[in-house]
């Protein structure tokens, strides 16, 4: 046994506490000898005494504490299907919001009626009188590609309007999408001469499709009498499979063409966009002072029309036919090929009829008639020709004098020169003259000469011009 003792207690507390063997009697306090600690430490030998628990030690690479559940793994296979569900679910909910928006637009942003510039409404059509009993579909003027409707069953309703002949301007308009059709302008035998009769056709597949349809008569401030086709402009197009409801229109006006009078129209204008054009059964029988033909996307035709002024334009179509003009005529297009006659008769000694004709990645063949009403032969005058991505190849009468100007840019500009006899029968010659002649440019002028002089103090020019093509003049 060993014993420990403190012989300086310093504090009260340790003037109080005494540690003592086992079975030894306490000092009291009236012991004359200074308080001690004692400390005791038992020899493992000491009978009665337990062992110490053994220590603990943790096994290698146990945790001391218990980590937190762990969830079982799901299958690449479940998280796949899950992930697809989730996805499927968002766009579900895309396209209900979708559809919602424009189901909201398609019922309140139709916006189908005239505008104030399309003249003061008369009568409108909204409500129609249909069968249920699929109609027989002809495709008007062969225009398969523009009115077909694939595995719909199609109907047609038509509606019909007089205009009083006699009105200064007579007119046809059409606006809004999922439109588009035919303009068929024809004279009819025997009609009332007072009055052009005008019927609208529409084809469609869908109900709610026609119930959005505005046909309305129009009359301009200034007296014009016309007939306008509306749709929703702002009607959105998405989700409309095969074109269910796409409307598509035959404007057929009826001009009272005798042959005992001439039916003289002050003025006669379309703005039809998407819309092909036709000019059939007229002649010499009706004389349109003002014509102006305004489309898109169709083609323009004419089998014989009349005209003092006249303004033809389309785009992604060609213009072909016969056109008579006294004064002015233009004739314009894109992607679309022009192939006509033009008769230009003029009447007057003091002023040239004027011919332009404009067309970009389409040829330009026309073929041309000057002719006059009085007794003095006039000059040829020439013309303005242009077009792009194509050939410009353009005949002049014999008689021409003038200078001209051939240019491209990528292709031969050359003049073709074929010996003639004088066409006034005095015995002149024809000299052609260059001051430029390049590969892709040249110019000069061509006169009628008699021992070197040049008599006709009338000059004309000739204007050819194109890209990615040839231009020829030929002088034959």
């Amino acid at each position: 046994m060993v014993v420990l003792t403190d012989s300086q207690p310093n504090s009260p507390i340790k003037s109080h506490q005494t540690w003592s063997q086992a079975g030894s009697s306490r000092v009291g306090p009236s012991s004359p000898r200074s308080p001690q600690f004692v400390g005791v430490v038992r020899s493992p030998d000491v009978g009665g005494s337990q062992p110490p628990p053994p220590a603990y030690v943790p096994g290698p690479g146990g945790p001391l504490l218990p980590g937190p559940p762990q969830k079982p793994r799901q299958s690449v296979a479940r998280r796949f299907f899950t992930a697809f569900a989730v996805a499927w679910i968002i766009v579900l909910a895309f396209n209900f919001v979708v559809r919602t928006t424009f189901d909201y637009a398609d019922s309140y942003e139709w916006d189908n009626n005239p505008l104030e510039r399309d003249g003061k409404v008369l009568t409108c059509d909204t409500h129609w009188s249909t069968s249920d009993a699929p109609q027989d579909f002809v495709q008007p003027l062969d225009m398969a590609s523009q009115m077909t409707f694939p595995t719909y069953p199609v109907y047609n309703v038509t509606e019909s309007f007089d205009l009083p002949a006699n009105a200064p301007l007579h007119y046809l308009i059409a606006r809004g999408s999922l439109l588009g059709g035919a303009a068929i302008i024809r004279g009819v035998e025997g009609a009332d001469p007072n009055l052009i009769k005008v019927d609208v056709t529409i084809w469609y597949s869908s109900r709610d499709a026609l119930s959005r349809a505005n046909v309305c008569k129009l009359q301009k401030p200034e007296g014009g009498m016309g007939i306008g086709i509306f749709t929703p402009r702002n009607r959105f197009e998405w989700g409309n499979k095969d074109m269910r409801d796409a409307l598509r229109v035959q404007v057929t006006v009826s001009l009272p063409a005798s042959r005992d009078s001439l039916l003289r129209l002050n003025g006669f204008e379309t703005n039809l966009p998407n819309f092909r054009h036709k000019f059939e059964r007229l002649g010499d029988r009706v004389q349109i002072d003002h014509l102006s033909v305004q489309a898109s996307n169709g083609n323009i035709e004419s089998d014989s029309l009349y005209f003092s002024q006249g303004s033809v334009k389309t785009s992604n179509g060609r213009i072909s036919g016969q056109y008579n003009a006294t004064e002015s005529l233009l004739l314009q297009t894109s992607n679309g090929a022009v192939d006509v006659d033009v008769g230009l008769t003029n009447d007057d000694t003091h002023r040239a009829s004027i011919l332009e004709i404009q067309s970009s990645n389409g040829r330009i063949e026309p073929r041309i008639s000057l002719l006059t009403t009085h007794d003095q032969r006039p000059q040829p005058k020439g013309g303005h020709f242009s077009t792009s991505n194509a050939i410009a190849d353009v005949s002049l009468h014999n008689s021409f004098e003038g200078s001209f100007v051939l240019q491209t840019s990528n292709g031969r500009a050359e003049v073709d020169e074929a010996y003639v006899s004088d066409p006034t029968g005095r015995g002149l010659r024809r000299d052609v003259e260059y001051i430029k002649r390049g590969n892709t440019h040249r110019e000069g002028t061509i006169v009628w000469t008699k021992y070197g002089r040049h008599e006709s103090p009338e000059m004309g020019k000739a204007d050819i011009r194109t890209t990615n093509g040839g231009a020829i003049l030929r002088l034959h």
